[in-house]
């Protein structure tokens, strides 16, 4: 990080994090609502740090919903003059499952779950829109319908009655899958999609279950690689972009 000039380190676990690092003349970034530890005057508070980078927009997590730390990320990104990517993986991520009272937001699929999800998805796809970015947004795209069918299909907390609901609600999003021109990464999640957009919500549901009572029977690690689009995907998408970027509109959340 002091080799590329970096100044700021953004995470939202700052009691995991090493505390020599703002010694090293790193500034510590906290996205979400957590505090400083108590006497570290070594870390900048969030809204001092944003004035002193003279940040034209304050960037802040949503609240109360699931997904803020994509719309705090993607805000970021979008404001940012440069952006370095490295590929080593430098935290450690942790989801507590250990109850449903203290179990993470992102482990909790509940039916306020898959509520939140659709807030923050729709404000996150409104910056791209509005910062004419919506090539960068496809790739987002592409990783957050599969993340969010697996989550669905997944569920153990919702009944039939709720997934109709949360698939109605959720519709616009998974229109985006033409409007983008982002395919499923499976054949099977090709079809359920086609399915909700038709507005087939019942045979929607009988699909998730099929796939669902399959994933049952799958090591942790395969569906792990199930849920996220594939290279090939990617590079996909950025071959074929959009010709009609203009007529993409924004959202009513």
């Amino acid at each position: 990080f002091l080799h590329l000039g970096c100044r700021v380190w953004s995470t939202g676990w700052p009691s995991w994090f090493p505390q020599p690092c703002p010694r090293a003349g790193l500034t510590l970034l906290y996205p979400a609502p957590w505090p400083a530890p108590p006497g570290d005057t070594s870390i900048i508070p969030e809204s001092e740090l944003v004035l002193k980078l003279s940040f034209k927009n304050k960037i802040r997590c949503l609240e109360g919903v699931p997904g803020e730390d994509t719309y705090f990320s993607m805000n970021a990104f979008l404001v940012a003059k440069k952006v370095y990517y490295i590929k080593d993986i430098t935290y450690f991520y942790r989801q507590r499952n250990t109850s449903y009272k203290t179990a993470s937001i992102s482990w909790d699929c509940s039916k306020k779950f898959f509520e939140g999800m659709d807030i923050a998805y729709k404000k996150t796809y409104n910056l791209f829109v509005e910062n004419n970015q919506i090539e960068f947004y496809r790739f987002l795209y592409a990783r957050n319908m599969t993340y969010l069918l697996y989550r669905l299909i997944d569920s153990k907390q919702v009944n039939n009655e709720d997934r109709i609901q949360i698939l109605g609600k959720l519709r616009w999003f998974f229109k985006l899958s033409k409007t983008l021109k982002v395919p499923a990464c499976q054949k099977s999640l090709s079809i359920l999609i086609d399915m909700i957009i038709k507005g087939q919500l019942d045979d929607a549901i009988n699909i998730c279950k099929i796939i669902g009572e399959m994933r049952t029977y799958m090591d942790v690690d395969v569906k792990r690689k199930m849920s996220k689009p594939y290279e090939a995907m990617y590079k996909e998408i950025k071959k074929n972009p959009l010709k009609d970027i203009a007529s993409i509109k924004t959202v009513e959340i």
